[in-house]
Order: structure tokens, then sequence, then C-alpha cells
């Protein structure tokens, strides 16, 4: 009896002493992991907004990158470009001068993709001149901003505002910068520049590709600019801010918040010192049960843990301890999974934007700042001779037509893995390549000096040998010259750009190096606009002819290796010159038929990247809009007659004695019914179209050739030198000898 009662008191006893003992540690241990979560969270807190502050000034570095190389290339345009110093400065009408100032417009829309339009406003005039149209300030769609800028002119980048084109147009929403002409009097006009807010919009969310962090931009006086919250279900708390230095606009960036994240938020630090109290006083009273059975410890300890795994109450504790620290541990792993990726994301930016910086120099890299990037980046660091090659995949259109996103990142993938471990098989080179677009790759070719002068040829070939197998669709590859300095692949950059966009006029699929260029060869750039010229003239007067010239002008661009941009100003010369020809024409159908000519045709010469696309495509639109057009003119009266007219006015020009009289007897019609009848067919009368391919040709003279202003004037159909200076002037607005010396 005796035995059995003490056996139930010991058990007892052990169950008092297992149940005090296991509530206190868990308790303790519990409060001690709380507190070591917690300080986890404030340092992983303040690495949090250490890593958003850089991150944020990043975005913003690069916005303001984008908007400060808009304002340069306004400031250059006005400063350098001899166009839009006469547009100002000339107040006449020169249908020349507006196709050069479409056309650096143009040029600027190109180079910067943001920016949704530019126009000129002429204040002489009220004239205003866009990347699209010529319209007058009461005409056109942006007037009342126009009317308030002609008031007080907004300084720097403004807030989000409404833009239309056209009265009837739909607005959009842009941000807009004016620049005045000249800069510090703007007394004769303004350059207006208008990005696009959903362009900028893009920007961002290609910035900011993650899941885990949020980007708000607001202009001055803290509006949004972008309105529209891409995730509104989703709480964003703010981590930091930056405002720009340049625009003045602040852009607020932190995390989406989670539901962790939200519980983490909840618990203050005064939970630290409840914890702390707790811990002290667990600690007490485990002393205190320590003394009260320090003489049954030893014996209850072996019974303590075969009770712990026995016992069915003790083992439903363990489990749901076990499952309560597990569940917190997990989330926590969580938490630091998303800002590890995070970090890696900014590293992956901030990699890109440094290789940028190194090719495009944006800003000027030292060696020691090299050696330390290669080192973060886990590359070589040794720069001896280097060069920069472009890779481009070609026909892009098709290539996003025929995959889908998935098998476009895949080719993008391999395309850059092929390049990198080609090289890196090979001990004495290094390639660092990132893609700086869609469809561009630019790739930095480091080698040694000794021993090693062919390996990146070899390199390429190889590469190239890969692609050509193994992938299905072309590539162009265009290579800069070498540099053994860092700043000097900048140049190798700009090369290897300018080399790979020989491809429209040598195809696709080719590789290309600046040092085969014809650098600094003079191309017969007026032979080319006078064939081009006719090609027109033909077209318009229904005659053959027009196709073999314009061939012929196809086939000595690929001859002679053009450049992209004078091929691209020839071309859009052609496409102007028959578009304001044809718009002459008296029928209705027929300048229809024109509009339509001018759309195929700039669609035509924007979308294919070979000579022989855009050949092929414009003598299709041509040849289709030439047959309506002799639908729509074949029953005007005299037309054949006056076309042969027209024809005899172009070829006998210089002819002094040349006007409707001596036209009505070569041709048997009356002077009066003669110039009826060309102002009907032409929209011009003839003293107009002869004064015009008078002054033209002389401004070829002048401008091309040292014959003397008294010689030019007998070659253009002037008997003496005092009339012609006066009718140039009238047509010009400046007399020969001032264009000679300035244009």
């Amino acid at each position: 009896m005796i035995k059995e009662l003490n056996k139930v008191m010991r058990r007892n006893l052990l169950l008092k002493m297992t149940a005090s003992y296991i509530m206190v540690f868990f308790t303790i241990i519990f409060l001690l992991y709380m507190t070591f979560f917690l300080f986890i969270r404030d340092e992983l807190e303040k690495d949090t907004h250490l890593i958003k502050n850089k991150y944020a000034e990043y975005v913003m570095q690069s916005i303001d990158f984008q908007l400060r190389a808009i304002d340069q290339s306004a400031i250059n345009l006005i400063q350098n470009n001899e166009t839009i110093k006469r547009l100002f400065e000339v107040n006449a009408f020169d249908p020349l001068l507006h196709v050069e100032t479409y056309d650096s417009l143009n040029t600027l829309m190109v180079r910067h993709t943001l920016l949704d339009s530019v126009y000129v406003v002429r204040y002489a005039d009220g004239k205003i001149i866009s990347n699209r149209v010529s319209s007058h300030i009461a005409e056109y769609g942006d007037q009342l901003f126009i009317n308030e800028m002609m008031v007080q002119a907004p300084k720097g980048w403004g807030s989000q505002r409404p833009f239309k084109e056209f009265v009837s147009s739909r607005s959009k929403d842009v941000v807009s910068l004016v620049r005045k002409y000249p800069l510090h009097t703007g007394e004769l006009g303004v350059l207006v520049l208008n990005v696009d807010v959903l362009k900028l919009d893009s920007l961002i969310m290609e910035l900011n590709k993650g899941t885990v962090s949020y980007l708000e931009l607001y202009s001055t006086g803290m509006n949004r600019i972008i309105e529209k919250n891409h995730e509104e279900s989703i709480v964003n708390h703010s981590i930091s801010e930056v405002q720009s230095q340049y625009t003045g606009w602040v852009l607020r960036s932190g995390l989406r918040s989670q539901s962790t994240n939200e519980w983490l938020e909840s618990i203050g630090s005064y939970w630290i010192v409840i914890g702390l109290v707790i811990v002290t006083a667990g600690a007490l009273l485990l002393a205190a049960l320590s003394i009260k059975h320090y003489h049954p410890v030893q014996t209850i300890v072996s019974r303590i843990q075969s009770y712990y795994t026995s016992t069915e109450q003790a083992h439903e504790q363990q489990i749901i301890g076990v499952g309560l620290l597990e569940k917190s541990f997990q989330e926590f792993i969580e938490v630091s999974e998303k800002y590890k990726a995070q970090a890696n994301e900014v590293q992956q930016l901030s990699r890109l934007q440094f290789f940028r910086d190194v090719i495009e120099g944006t800003r000027q890299v030292k060696k020691t700042e090299w050696a330390s990037a290669m080192h973060t980046y886990g590359m070589p660091g040794q720069f001896d001779q280097a060069y920069v090659q472009l890779i481009e995949i070609d026909q892009y259109s098709l290539f996003i037509k025929n995959y889908t996103v998935k098998d476009q990142e895949l080719f993008r993938f391999v395309l850059h893995a092929a390049i990198v471990e080609s090289a890196g098989s090979k001990p004495f080179l290094h390639a660092w390549a990132e893609w700086i677009s869609p469809s561009r790759m630019a790739v930095i070719i480091r080698y040694t000096n000794t021993g090693v002068s062919n390996e990146p040829t070899k390199l390429l070939n190889e590469y190239r040998d890969w692609v050509d197998i193994h992938l299905p669709f072309p590539i162009t590859v265009g290579i800069g010259d070498p540099s053994g300095e860092i700043e000097g692949l900048v140049a190798s950059y700009t090369q290897a750009v300018e080399a790979a966009s020989y491809k429209l006029v040598l195809g696709v699929g080719r590789t290309i190096a600046y040092r085969d260029l014809p650098i600094g060869e003079k191309n017969e750039m007026y032979e080319h606009l006078v064939r081009l010229r006719s090609a027109a003239d033909l077209y318009k007067l229904g005659k053959e002819g027009w196709e073999p010239l314009l061939k012929q002008s196809f086939e000595l661009f690929a001859q002679r290796w053009i450049s992209i941009d004078e091929l691209r100003n020839l071309l859009n010369y052609f496409i102007f010159y028959l578009y304001k020809e044809l718009q002459k024409l008296p029928k209705e159908e027929a300048v229809a038929c024109a509009e339509q000519l001018h759309e195929g045709l700039l669609n035509a010469l924007n979308q294919e990247e070979q000579l022989e696309g855009i050949l092929a495509r414009w003598v299709m639109c041509l040849t289709a809009t030439q047959e309506l057009l002799k639908e729509h003119l074949h029953h005007i009266q005299h037309y054949e007659l006056i076309t042969n007219v027209r024809t005899y006015i172009e070829q006998n020009y210089a002819d002094a004695e040349i006007s409707l009289v001596t036209l009505s007897d070569i041709f048997g019609i009356s002077p009066k019914y003669l110039s009826q009848v060309f102002k009907e067919t032409y929209g011009e009368k003839f003293i107009d179209v002869l004064l015009a391919l008078r002054m033209e040709h002389a401004k070829v003279l002048l401008k091309e050739s040292s014959v003397s202003i008294q010689e030019i004037s007998g070659m253009v159909g002037y008997t003496n030198a005092v009339s012609f200076s006066q009718s140039f002037k009238k047509y010009a607005g400046i007399s020969p000898s001032y264009y000679r010396g300035n244009i």
C-alpha cells in the first residue's frame, strides 16, 4: 500500500515539475525568439529603407536622364540647327524650308521615344510647324496652351496637361517643355516639346518590374503625373521619397503590403519591454522551482524524458509549440526572400545603368570605378583592349508576330548566353553583354594586348556560325573600332550603331565593321535629288520612265553605301515632293489618291528594313495609284496638251524669251485660254511655276558652284543680274549673295 502511494506521489511530482518547466521553457524560448525576430525585422527595415532610397534615386536619375537628353537636344536644335534659325528669322513661306523643319523635328522624335509631339511657334506670323502638320495658332488644337505661354512662358517641365493637335481630335495627357528662340529673349518664337504621360508611365513600369515594390511620380505641387493606380486593391506603404533637382518632381516608393507585413507592423517596440519583464520573471520562477525541487531533480530528469515522449498531453503540447515556431520562422523566411529579391532587382538595374554609362558616355567612368564595379558584378577588372559590337534582331516586327513573349525571352537569353559562354571558353577574352532594348544587345569584348589579336574575329565568326545554324531568324552585327581606354568605348559603341544601320542598304543577316564603311566619302546628293525629282515629275504627268529612274536610284544607293540618314532624307524628299505636286491636280478624286499614295509610301519606308522591300512596295503603290489618276484626269479637256506645255517649261526655263505668248504660238492655243487651263490643271499660275523652276535651280548653283551671280542670272533665264536679284529676294526672302554666304 505504501509503495503504491509513493509511486503515485512521485508520479504527481513528476507531472508537476514537468508542467512547470515546460511552461517556463516554452515561454522563455518564445519570447526570446520574438525579441530576436523583432531585432532582425528592424535591421531588415533599415536595409530596406537604404535600398529603396538608392532605388528611388536611380529611377529618378533615369527619368531625369531622359528628360535632360530631350532638353539638351532641344537646346542644340535651337542653337546649332540652321533650318530652325532660318524658320524663325525668315518670315516668307518656303516649302523646302518646311520640309527641312519637318525632317529636323522628326529626327528629334525618333531619337527620343518619350516624345509625343514637337512643334515650333513663330510669333511674327503666328505660324506653327509640328512634326506632323503646318498650321496657324488660331487653327491649332493646342491654341489655349500657346496663348497662356505667350503671356508667360513656363519654366522647365510643367505639370500634366491635356494636348491635342487638331481641334476635332481627342486630347491626350502630356507634360511639356518650352524653349524660347532666341534662348535668352524668346522674341521670335518658341519650341514646344510634349512628352506622352503614357510613355513615361511605361518607362516607370519597365524600371519597376518587381512584384514587391511600387513607384508613384508627382509633379510640382504634388500633382500625380500617373493618375491611375495599377493595383488599387493593394494598400501601399511609402518607404522613401526623392525629389529631382532638375524637374522638381517627387518620386515615392515603398513595398506593397502583405498579411505578414501588416502583422509585423502591428507589433510595437513595447512588446520587447514586456518580453524582457516576462523573461526575467520566468528566470526567477525557474530558479525558485530549481531550488525547491533540487533534491529529486536528478530522478525527475529521466522521468521527464520518458513522460515527455509517452504522455499524450505532453506530445500534443510539443506539436503545438513546434508548429507555432515553424509557422513564424516560415513567415520570416518569406519576408527575407522578398527583401533579397528586391536587392537583386536593384543590383541588376544598377549593372545595366553602369553598362549604359560606359558605352553611351552619360558620365565619365574612371579605371578605379571600373575595377570596383567589375568586382561587385563578379567579372574580371583588367582592361587592356576592348571594342563594342551591337547585335540586332532583324525584321523585329516579324519576330514579335511569329513568336510568343515567352519564346522571345528564351531567344534573347540564348543570344546572350551564346556570346558570353563563347568568350568565356577563351582564356584571353571576356564578353559583357546587356540587352539595351527589346531588339538590340550591346556587347563589350575585352582582350589582352599580346598574342590574341585575331581571337575577337574568331569569336565573332564562331558566334555567327552558331546563330545561323541554331536560330530561325537573322541578326545583324555592327562592330566598332577597338580602344585601349574606357572612355573610348563611347566612340566604339557609336560606330557599332552606325555600322549596323547600313543593313538597310546592304541587307539583313550581315556582319558590318565600322572600319569597312566609306567614311568621309562625298555622295552625289544633288544627282540623287534630281533623279528622284525627275521620276516624280514623270509620274505626275502620267509618262513612262518613272519606274526605271526610281529603280536606278535604289541601285545607286546600294552601290555607293549611302548613309542611313542621307537615304531617309532623300526618300522623304521624294514622298513630299510627289505629294505636293499631286495636290495641285484639279479633281478632288485625284487629291484623295494623292493622300492615299502619300500614306502608303510613308508606311513602306517606316516598316521595311531593306531597300528591296521599300522599292517593291513603292512600285506597287505607285502603279496602282497611277491607274486611278489616269481614270480621274483623262476627261479634262486639253490635259495632254497642258502636260506637254509643263514639260516644255521644265526643259526650257532658262530661255529668257519664254512666255505665254511664245507658248501659245508653239502649241497653237490662245495665251488667255492657255493661262486659264494651266491654272485649272495644276493649281498654279504659269508665271509662278516658271519662277519656282528658275529660283530652285539658282539656289543649287549658288550653293554648289562658284559661278558669279551675273552668270547664274543668265543661266536661269534673266537678261540682267538686277532683275534676277529682285526676283530671288522676292521668292526666297533674302538676296542671292546673302544666300550664298550664309545658307
